[in-house]
């Protein structure tokens, strides 16, 4: 019988990770760290399908393509993995004036840092993503 341990290691839960998401958010003259999770494929799955979308088929009334909204999905990704800030917490939302963790991120964070903190959270979950790939997305 082979041994199965890695595998038993493996569905263990990865340390959370610190990422400075913004050198303009500091406290005692220092940037603030963030601290992120990864999230498991049956949450992933979950976000998925809450960020899918129906898009006509051309040419052919009443049917359509169900397909996943990247953006709002990259949006609802980050706002699932961010631990603190607490942007998921209602108290926090209310503080900063938004309604949802995704709304809170990106009130705090300029475009490029969002894009920045988005790919370092793509990469923590496992995605490879190149910039190449964020460019495109970013123009669309």
């Amino acid at each position: 019988m082979r041994d199965f341990r890695a595998f038993i290691e493996a569905c263990k839960p990865t340390e959370n990770a610190k990422y400075v998401a913004s050198k303009r958010i500091v406290e005692n003259g220092e940037p603030v760290e963030w601290e992120v999770r990864a999230i498991t494929q049956a949450e992933n799955a979950e976000l998925r399908k809450k960020c899918k979308r129906k898009d006509p088929i051309p040419g052919k009334k009443g049917v359509y393509n169900e397909v996943v909204d990247d953006i709002k999905y990259n949006a609802a990704l980050v706002a699932a993995c961010t631990v603190f800030p607490p942007v998921n917490e209602k108290d926090f939302q209310d503080a900063i004036g938004v309604l949802s963790g995704a709304d809170a991120v990106q009130k705090l964070l300029l475009p490029g840092e969002y894009d920045e903190y988005t790919m370092f959270i793509l990469e923590l979950n496992g995605f490879d993503v190149g910039m190449d790939e964020l460019v495109d997305e970013a123009k669309n």
